[in-house]
């Protein structure tokens, strides 16, 4: 089947569905991943590493141990998770984001994009033909084959098989695997291209961003066998494209202009120009969600489209309350059994730990004033301590 493109911007002001959010740095943001609607990373240029655990609403710096700039995050499960960055920088964590374990690249390139399938297998889209791979969760990497020394920037596997490795070039600026990066086949049938971003929603349907000439997407429904392309009328790079599903998805951009987000919602064959609450440009945007989405940028900006669950599981809120809320000595939970809990400050640390029978209250009277995190078997619930 053959559909035609059309590409149609428009500009939405009568209300923004974004908001801005306090990251707490200036520095340029260029990477985001969220391993549930609650916690996630981003990442950026001198070492900055930001991490939450409540969708977003506050986030803590971590330790990174690097001054180089990081690029790219992604988890492969709820601990493990692998960032790249410049200088062949590789650093991993299994503590969800917490602490993080230097393991760089042997040679000094900069590792633009890191794609974690799973919690073993992951793979890494480098400068100079250095494009990698794990299948032991990011502790050691092999260097792929491309047969392309062209610098590639994204990376995108549909599962362990099946992935594309996209950059700057002429056909080997799309090159894409069958075998797990056993062998690759050049796919890029239109012109040199300068591609910033791919992502696929099924085996068939994906999306790249490029900048070459002017913004613009190409897309296939063929396995990338044939791409169309449609130019962006529009200032600035795109930089970030994701899919909620295989209709509703994003773009983002703006670089070296104000910040943008597009939004299509029948498979990219309209895009519309949103309101968003920034001027800074963009660089990354992750579909976190049900119409849950967050974008990052320059000079720390982060945004955030939709609302955050009040628990993990949105099915407990009425029995999981606690209360009071505020409150300086005691809380309680509403819930008519023993429940074994841990008490968790914003950067994820684990504070203490245990067993809360049914009646019996938790005293946080030890505490600092702030904000702190609940969570039990029926998810989790933010306090402050006054």
């Amino acid at each position: 089947k053959i559909l035609f493109f059309v590409c149609l911007i428009s500009h939405n002001f009568g209300f923004s569905q974004w908001e801005r959010l306090e990251s707490g740095t200036i520095e340029d943001l260029r990477g985001v991943d969220f391993h549930s609607p609650l916690e996630g990373i981003a990442v950026g240029f001198n070492g900055t590493i930001l991490r939450t655990i409540d969708g977003g609403d506050n986030w803590t710096s971590i330790t990174s141990g690097t001054e180089n700039n990081l690029f790219s995050i992604s988890f492969g499960n709820e601990n493990i998770g692998i960032i790249t960055g410049t200088e062949g920088t590789i650093l991993r964590t299994v503590d969800g984001g917490i602490t993080w374990e230097d393991i760089s690249w042997n040679i000094q390139v900069n590792l633009h994009e890191v794609q974690m399938v799973d919690e073993q297998i992951g793979f890494i889209a480098g400068e100079a033909g250095q494009n990698l791979k794990t299948i032991d969760g990011g502790e050691s990497w092999i260097r792929l084959n491309l047969f392309s020394f062209n610098g590639k920037v994204s990376v995108f596997f549909s599962n362990a098989d099946v992935g594309y490795f996209v950059g700057i070039g002429a056909e080997d600026a799309i090159m894409k695997t069958e075998n797990s990066g056993a062998n690759f086949l050049a796919l890029n049938n239109i012109q040199i291209e300068e591609f910033t971003d791919v992502h696929f929603t099924d085996l068939d349907h994906g999306y790249l961003t490029a900048i070459r000439g002017g913004p613009k997407l190409f897309w296939t429904e063929e396995g990338g066998l044939n791409w169309q392309v449609q130019n962006f009328d529009i200032e600035g790079g795109v930089y970030g494209v994701d899919f909620q599903n295989g209709e509703k998805g994003y773009i983002c951009g703006g670089f070296p202009n104000d910040g943008i987000v597009l939004e299509t919602k029948d498979s990219g064959l309209s895009w519309e120009s949103v309101e968003i609450p920034t001027q800074e440009a963009l660089f990354d945007i992750q579909v976190i969600g049900q119409d849950l989405a967050i974008a990052v940028g320059t000079q720390g900006a982060i945004i955030r489209k939709g609302e955050v669950p009040v628990s993990t599981d949105q099915v407990y809120n009425d029995v999981f309350r606690l209360s009071p809320n505020p409150s300086s000595s005691f809380i309680g939970i509403n819930m008519k059994e023993a429940i074994d809990y841990q008490v968790i400050d914003l950067s994820g640390k684990v504070l203490f730990e245990g067993l809360l029978k049914e009646g019996e209250r938790l005293s946080i009277a030890h505490l600092n004033p702030g904000i702190y995190v609940f969570r039990c078997l029926y998810g989790i619930q933010k306090f402050v301590k006054i």
